[in-house]
């Protein structure tokens, strides 16, 4: 194509040089003298130009696998790719051009929302005066942000008040580039809670124009009033627009945002072009796994450099991926003043960090584990004390055995104990439909006076369904749900609480212990737990205990190895420097106050992982992406292990039990039921559905291949 206008173009340059007057008379006869020569040599020249980026383009492309691509092909690629599958989808959908905008939501509503707030009394007050400093800081200072090619930092400790501070930020950005807000969260049980909040602060739908929830679980979908679907592209202009993250405020996944970003799928492409001068805020980086570590750099540099985005790091734990990741990009802190955050910690600690002996001794890769009936007894003289007692543990079955030792110590010693998950399935057995948190802490103080105990049990994990997850945490600690004549959530009242979980409730999630036992895990994780103790700055300080729990079923595979460590134990660098930096700034008697904690140990912890030979992270992923290597990038994944797991759906309510297991299944009805959606592997269910290239496993959630407490089987 470029040949033959090269060949035109001399013949054209020919006519000028000489009979260009020829030319003109025979246009202006030809149009009525409405054209000339001189007109027509511009519009051909302008033809010629763009004709010649194409095809210089197109050439540049197809001679790439005959050499090195050059520095900046990778976005190339992704930035060709992903508008032509936008164009190609929104087209063929039937999505108008008024349909590919959003609304933001009001920041007004946010702010209304903070004034209407108790300011409470003592240090409560002074706590929420800094929250709405922290508020106010960032939102001013994001101005500058979008000015910049900078990332965006806002560091503060858990329960300074993040969330609002960065969606404050966020859409003030977003307000100013006249563009929309990506938020992003690592774990579908914060998303959901998170979500909650949105709507009740904003007033508005997750279908609507202004907000849409976005995860692997979620029914996706904006009402745009019209049903239609297009069975090539298999999505409805509602189900494209929201998936494509159109919405002004889209809540989705780490593990959405990066893999779309890293050779993006033809159903993840079309969400990349709504990221042109877009906001995106990343709450909670540090869960970013390692294997990524050096990847997200250059993700990140994507977004600023080609797509003009604005990025803001949020976190208590900043892992400092852009500072020693990138050559190219720079941070700035959008808090004025961070120390005044870890001041107040130090003045009014909430916790105490304590490491167990199994953590405190240094004995090399040989190290100390803690059995599970010595540590079931150990939590349970805990609660004896009147205490509200936390476990985090590293995998689901530690967590299950761990629950096992605890409950059996506390029958026991008292007639009967009661059970949050036993209470929910016992009502849906009679109602047939879920209880609400107010019915829940009233079924469970009524069971604590028929049996005469003092404790409630929970357990959460991934095994449990997440509409059973969200309910048994508002029943804890959700002080916006019911009357005021109504049960205080139980986390406020003088019953002992004790809830053993996975990590499931780590970080983002609003409930509040005063002890906390964390199985061992890197700095970072261990800091967000502790998080989930003494929230409120109430009563005496409280307690973390770090400990090393040993392989549930009497193996080798130690659960902080399992998931931090694989088979190199402490030689391997997260846990190895972990150990290190946490007995560096222990005291004689293994004991770390909270301000250090949160600041110095986690700076230390990633300057030993970055600065050291250590070099963490995958340098064949980054390879790839500086490659451009999209068959490498294609089978890579930010959580290799949920990969392996079936989509389960646990059908539990009697409208489940109607719509999921009485007829064939399409998308749109396992979509409208994502509160039943467990990804897992069972061991047997009901019937095995497919729909699209998706499968789901059906099982019914009131027979034995669902346990009450633990969830599947």
């Amino acid at each position: 194509m470029k040949g033959t206008y090269q060949r035109v173009s001399k013949q054209f340059d020919d006519i000028d040089d000489k009979v260009p007057m020829r030319a003109d008379r025979i246009i202006r006869e030809a149009t009525d003298g409405s054209g000339s020569w001189e007109g027509f040599r511009e519009w051909y020249d302008s033809r010629i130009e763009s004709t010649d980026g194409v095809h210089d383009h197109l050439v540049y492309f197809a001679q790439m696998g005959k050499g090195t691509p050059r520095e900046g092909y990778y976005a190339d690629v992704i930035r060709l790719w992903t508008a032509l599958k936008f164009a190609d989808q929104t087209a063929a959908s039937g999505l108008k051009q008024d349909d590919l905008n959003g609304t933001l939501p009001d920041r007004i509503d946010l702010d209304n929302h903070i004034n209407d707030l108790d300011g409470g009394e003592g240090i409560l007050a002074d706590l929420n005066q800094l929250r709405d400093q922290a508020r106010q800081d960032v939102t001013k200072n994001v101005e500058a942000l979008v000015e910049s090619d900078d990332v965006g930092l806002i560091t503060l400790p858990t329960g300074f008040g993040k969330t609002y501070a960065g969606l404050s930020a966020g859409l003030r950005a977003a307000n100013i580039n006249d563009s929309r807000l990506v938020y992003v969260l690592p774990y579908t049980s914060i998303l959901d809670q998170t979500a909650r909040e949105i709507q009740s602060v904003f007033g508005t739908s997750p279908y609507s124009r202004s907000f849409t929830l976005h995860h692997h679980l979620s029914n996706t979908y904006t009402g745009l009033g019209d049903r239609y679907t297009d069975a090539e592209i298999g999505r409805s202009p509602g189900a494209l627009h929201a998936e494509s993250w159109l919405s002004g405020l889209t809540l989705t996944t780490t593990v959405q945002l990066f893999e779309s970003l890293t050779a993006p799928t033809a159903r993840q492409a079309t969400r990349i072009p709504s990221l042109q001068e877009a906001v995106v805020v990343i709450d909670e980086p540090q869960a970013i796994p390692e294997d990524w570590w050096q990847i997200v750099p250059l993700l990140v540099n994507l977004l600023v450099s080609i797509y003009d985005a604005t990025v803001i790091l949020m976190t208590a734990t900043q892992p400092g991926l852009v500072k020693y990741g990138s050559n190219d990009l720079e941070t700035q802190e959008l808090t004025d003043d961070t120390d005044q955050y870890t001041d107040f910690l130090a003045e009014h600690p909430r916790v105490t960090y304590r490491l167990h002996d199994t953590v405190q001794e240094n004995s090399g890769d040989k190290y100390g584990v803690l059995d599970y009936p010595t540590a079931g007894s150990q939590i349970s003289d805990t609660v004896q004390d009147g205490n509200d007692v936390l476990a985090v543990c590293n995998t689901r079955a530690s967590a299950e055995e761990l629950y096992q030792y605890v409950y059996q110590t506390a029958r026991a010693d008292e007639n009967a104990s009661v059970e949050l998950g036993q209470l929910l399935h016992d009502y849906v057995s009679k109602a047939g439909e879920l209880p609400n948190p107010v019915q829940l802490r009233r079924f469970a103080l009524d069971a604590v006076a028929e049996k005469d105990t003092a404790s409630i049990y929970a357990y959460l994990s991934g095994d449990v369904r997440p509409n059973d997850r969200s309910l048994i945490i508002d029943t804890l600690y959700n002080e916006d749900v019911g009357d005021s004549d109504d049960p205080n959530p139980l986390l406020d009242r003088d019953e002992s609480v004790v809830l053993i979980s996975t990590s499931v409730v780590e970080a983002g999630v609003d409930i509040s212990f005063d002890t906390v036992f964390r199985d061992y895990a890197p700095i970072p994780n261990i800091v967000q737990s502790g998080g989930r103790c003494n929230r409120s700055f109430g009563g005496e300080t409280g307690n973390v205990i770090v400990w090393r729990l040993d392989d549930p079923n009497d193996g080798n595979n130690i659960p902080s190895l399992v998931i931090h460590g694989g088979d190199g134990g402490d030689a391997l660098p997260l846990l190895r420097e972990t150990g290190n930096v946490l007995r560096r700034h222990a005291t004689e008697d293994g004991s770390i106050d909270e301000s250090t904690m949160v600041s110095d140990t986690v700076v230390d912890f990633y300057e030993s992982l970055f600065e050291g030979p250590l070099d963490p992270g995958d340098e064949q992923l980054a390879a790839a992406v500086e490659s451009a290597s999209m068959s490498e990038l294609a089978g890579e994944h930010m959580i290799d292990d949920i990969e392996s797991y079936d989509d389960v759906v646990a059908c539990l309510t009697d409208e489940e039990h109607r719509n999921l297991l009485t007829y064939d299944l399409s998308a749109r009805d396992i979509g409208e039921h994502p509160g039943a959606q467990v990804n897992t592997d069972p061991d047997t269910w009901e019937d095995e559905v497919s729909v699209g290239n998706s499968r789901y496993l059906l099982l019914d959630a009131r027979s034995a291949s669902y346990d009450p407490v633990f969830g599947v089987r």
